[in-house]
Parts: C-alpha cells; structure tokens; sequence
C-alpha cells in the first residue's frame, strides 16, 4: 500500500521558488500533474521558478536551471501564457520573460531557449536593464530589437526614461532610431523635452537621429530646442548631418 501523501500545490510552488529541484522531481512522480496546473495569478510552476531572482534570494542560477528541466522534462510548457492587462493591452507574460525581467538569469534565459522559448516581449526587459549580455543572447535566438507596444519600441522606451547604455547596441542591430509614436515623436524629441544633456544628445545624433523631423502637432526637435532657449543644443543639431 503506498503511504505517500500528494504533495499539494502551495508546496510544491514552494520547493519550485526554492529551486529544490529534488523535491520537485519526487513530487511530480507523485503527481505530474503538479508540472503544469495554472494558479489563481495565471502563473504556473514554470513562471514562479523564473521569477526568483538568485542574488535577492542567495540561491544559484545552477539550480534554478536543474529545476526548471525538471518541471520541462515532466510536461511543462516552455511557452505558457500569463496575460497581464498594462493600460488596457494584453501583455503575453512567458516564463522566459520573468527570467529576463525578474529573474534577471541568464543561465535560465540560455536553457529556455535552447528548450524553445519565444523571446516575444524580451528585448524591453533586457534593454531597461541595460544588460547587453542578455540583449546579445536573445538577439542569437532570433529576438526582434524593434517590436512595438503601446506606442513605444526598446529604443524609444530607454530614450524616455534615460536608460541609454544599449542605445548604439541597438541601433546596430538594425532598431530605428527615428520611431515616430502615435502623435510623431521621435526618441530625439523627448530628448529634447525632457532635458537629456549635451552628451546623450550628440550621441543620438551620430547614431543618425533625425532633428528635423515633424511630428503631427509640426514640431522637430529643432523647433522645440529653439522654442525652450537651449540655444547649445540647437548649435549640436547645426552641426549634424542633414540640417540645413
């Protein structure tokens, strides 16, 4: 007669963020179905193993991995879907994005990959990161550098928010960086309007931003540098190519 009782499935969630990966593996050949039933949040066992971040939790990327085959090898699947509703759109939250985004663990992101994962929705995570590494290995399996969602690419979402670092990576793997959003901004003209420095400014314009470029409302990032006084900035946009 067997005595072993089922582990149920807050604790076997448990052991999966533990990355315990020998408690997982005796648990599934308890019950396989452990490996891909969806809790209340959408997330299954897959999901709650990325989203462990090695270092907060002082545990090894090594393990997260072992685990992770675990719960593949018993059925899991690499491509589950999580929808997130951000400002009204469907996000597509896959394991191999709560790798990226909160687990930040390339080990986890390679094997993923090398287990099928689609990179959808992965290049905005590693670029507000500004982890080049991880840019560079979703690039390798096929990730597109200049997707778009709600109204912003990668590239024009670090402009925004000043987080340049993978800026040259990026515009040379092919993004563009005269993106026009919905109303015909350009990541040069939030430059503009949100005060980036000489610095950041010169560099976008070697990179080949375009300071001319109307929007719907008729402003170029020229004109908005000449309506705020930034009279230095203008001077940087003279001195580019293609400005008359």
């Amino acid at each position: 007669m067997n005595t072993l009782v089922a582990m149920d499935r807050r604790a076997f969630i448990k052991h999966v963020r533990c990355w315990d990966a020998d408690a997982v593996s005796a648990a599934l050949r308890d019950d396989d179905s452990l490996a891909t039933f969806v809790d209340q949040s959408g997330k299954t066992p897959l999901h709650h193993c990325a989203g462990v971040n090695a270092t907060d939790a002082k545990l090894s990327p090594k393990e997260s991995v072992k685990t992770a085959k675990v719960l593949l090898d018993a059925g899991a699947d690499v491509n589950a879907v999580r929808i997130i509703i951000d400002e009204g759109e469907e996000f597509h939250a896959r394991p191999l994005w709560y790798a990226v985004a909160w687990g930040k663990n390339f080990e986890l992101t390679r094997c993923f990959l090398e287990r099928g994962a689609e990179p959808i929705g992965c290049m905005w995570a590693a670029c507000w990161a500004q982890d080049e590494k991880m840019a560079r290995l979703l690039r390798s399996f096929d990730a597109e550098v200049d997707p778009t969602f709600q109204d912003e690419t990668p590239l024009l979402q670090i402009v925004k928010s000043k987080r340049l670092k993978l800026l040259p990576w990026l515009v040379a793997n092919g993004a563009n960086i005269n993106f026009q959003d919905q109303n015909g901004y350009s990541a040069l003209h939030y430059a503009v309007k949100r005060n980036h420095n000489l610095q950041q400014i010169e560099q976008m314009l070697q990179l080949g931003a375009n300071p001319e470029l109307k929007a719907r409302d008729g402003s170029s990032p020229a004109s908005l540098a000449k309506r705020q006084g930034k009279t230095r900035v203008l001077a940087l946009f003279h001195h580019s190519e293609g400005v008359g």
